[in-house]
């Protein structure tokens, strides 16, 4: 995703996809910040044993290294507000 390769951003491994539900990783002093790339159906068509699961994940990865982020992206993102709180995290953990 060209956003956030544009702000350092790499794809994660698969086992990080498998364990965590991480889709894109940035190490910033020893902090992580992950991001979920999900279609606009997620809310809509995943089950809540499936948005439980995947939280799980997050909460898991957000216990040992850092914050997760879901971007919801068809075409164009369709929760922009969350590239800045993005950024501001990425400004919290560069200070």
């Amino acid at each position: 995703m060209k956003i956030l390769k544009e702000l350092g951003f790499k794809e994660s491994s698969d086992e990080w996809d498998r364990i965590y539900g991480i889709d894109y990783v940035k190490e910033i002093n020893g902090k992580f910040i992950g991001v979920q790339i999900k279609p606009p159906t997620f809310s809509s068509t995943t089950s809540y044993k499936g948005k439980s699961h995947l939280r799980n994940q997050h909460r898991k990865f957000e216990s040992k290294y850092g914050r997760v982020f879901i971007i919801i992206k068809n075409d164009d993102i369709k929760n922009p507000e969350v590239i800045d709180e993005i950024k501001q995290e990425i400004k919290r953990l560069s200070s």
